[in-house]
């Protein structure tokens, strides 16, 4: 009886002893939260998503069976229709009233300003009698070879009248690295299946804790980002120090773009990208300033490519960028950048209609707009 009674005084105090400590853990993750505020409601949401695209063994907003692409937006409504393009439009063989301009480019146009851009131009295209589509063909992450791929095999079915570049950003990335090839196979790679992770079969009702939720945010990262980075990425590259490999691939990539595109007769308009001057790194930005001085160039010896030197007339820094390209969520940096490439879609818009029905439309001379210095802020 004696020996018994050790025995269960012994799984008592353990009892007791571990829903102390983790009564303990779990007040001092609440204040932790509540001092660096952040939302668990957030958190939970984040790891929602990413343990149902575990379970399931894919992502669920991006696929990779294209053939040629490494991976592209998943069909969802009513954002993505047609083939995973981000548009509204129920007619993939164009109307003759409709007008329909493409957006290519990375994170920063998938995510960012073609639905504004339509919103804002639409009353201009509508007074000629056109009925405006802007069409968001980038997805997140995408270099200029991925979309040189979407817009010869994705886009140009669905007849383009125009289309608008804003990339660059993500060329810098694979210039990067110990190895170097100019297709970028060194360094992308086929969005691969996302595992699952041991807590993703855990009961819900431990998300009630603040201190499981801190702990699996913790372990996973906060953001997803190297997640999402370790999937589409054979490595993840250290600007502060792997070789420098420069980045001529985008201007191959970029011409070879533009030749298709005015091999349809398809008017081009390039924006240089937009960036944070401050950001640590000198190196990247070196690379994005060359990759900047590249677009200038490209607009400056084609024919019928027109540029938008967004770089020169907007000076991202750290009061209007949320990282080194892109614009915080205040809207204030994206508003002036769909405000800029209104106004040059609008300059550029009588010769663009001339080129689409020749002879119906009387061109005018344009000037592109290209301001020499981006030393000063935009107002």
């Amino acid at each position: 009886m004696p020996h018994k009674l050790t025995r269960r005084k012994k799984a008592l105090f353990l009892a007791i002893f571990a829903t102390g400590t983790f009564l303990t853990a779990e007040i001092g993750a609440r204040v932790y939260v509540a001092v660096r505020g952040h939302d668990l409601q957030e958190i939970r949401r984040i790891h929602a998503k990413r343990r149902e695209t575990r379970l399931v063994g894919q992502w669920l907003d991006r696929v990779n069976d294209h053939p040629y692409l490494p991976y592209h937006p998943k069909a969802q409504w009513p954002d993505s229709e047609m083939r995973g393009l981000r548009w509204t439009s129920d007619d993939e063989i164009k109307p003759p009233d409709v007008f329909r301009i493409f957006c290519l480019g990375g994170s920063t146009t998938y995510g960012g300003y073609p639905a504004k851009l339509e919103d804002q131009l639409r009353s201009d295209f509508a007074g000629r009698g056109l009925r405006l589509e802007v069409v968001n063909a980038a997805d997140v992450s995408w270099t200029s070879a991925e979309s040189l791929i979407d817009f010869q095999f994705r886009c140009l079915p669905l007849q383009p009248d125009a289309v608008v570049v804003y990339h660059g950003v993500n060329d810098a990335w694979p210039a990067f690295g110990s190895t170097w090839r100019p297709d970028y196979s060194h360094w992308r790679t086929r969005l691969i299946r996302n595992e699952p992770l041991v807590w993703d079969y855990f009961p819900r009702f431990v998300d009630r804790s603040a201190f499981f939720v801190q702990l699996r945010a913790w372990a996973e990262g906060h953001s997803g980002a190297l997640t999402w980075k370790r999937a589409m990425m054979r490595y993840v590259p250290d600007f502060a120090h792997d070789p420098y490999h420069g980045v001529e691939p985008y201007r191959t990539n970029m011409t070879n773009l533009i030749a298709v595109a005015r091999a349809h007769r398809i008017p081009v308009l390039l924006a240089t990208h937009v960036y944070n001057e401050n950001f640590s790194n000198e190196r990247y930005l070196m690379a994005l300033h060359e990759i900047n001085d590249i677009t200038r160039s490209l607009a400056d010896t084609h024919h019928g490519v027109e540029l938008l030197d967004a770089a020169a007339l907007i000076f991202g820094d750290d009061a209007l960028m949320e990282d080194v390209c892109h614009f915080r969520s205040d809207g204030v940096g994206e508003t002036r950048l769909v405000g800029i490439l209104a106004d040059s879609v609008r300059g550029q818009l009588p010769a663009w209609l001339e080129e689409r029905r020749p002879g119906t439309h009387p061109a005018k001379t344009q000037t592109a707009y290209r301001p020499t210095k981006s030393t000063t802020p935009s107002d």
